[in-house]
């Protein structure tokens, strides 16, 4: 799974877009592709591209996020 994980975030990533929507991306990487993954999560918000970030694994996050929103059955119940 995580070798298909990242294939899937590259590919996402050559297009160049300006908006990109990562589910759970965390989930199957090793430490050092997690590591290089938020990385680049941050450097495309450098480059004013949006990041949203769909997870469970809020402690994976936190320092990656600008706005942040806790949702239940399609609703948001904070920020």
């Amino acid at each position: 799974k995580g070798m298909m994980q990242k294939v899937s975030i590259c590919c996402a990533l050559v297009i160049k877009p300006k908006v990109i929507l990562l589910d759970e991306p965390m989930v199957g990487l090793d430490p050092r592709a997690i590591k290089e993954l938020k990385e680049i999560v941050l450097e495309l918000r450098d480059q004013g591209v949006t990041v949203l970030i769909s997870t469970h694994m809020l402690e994976m996050v936190e320092e990656l996020w600008d706005v942040m929103f806790v949702m239940e059955k399609s609703h948001i119940i904070g920020s």
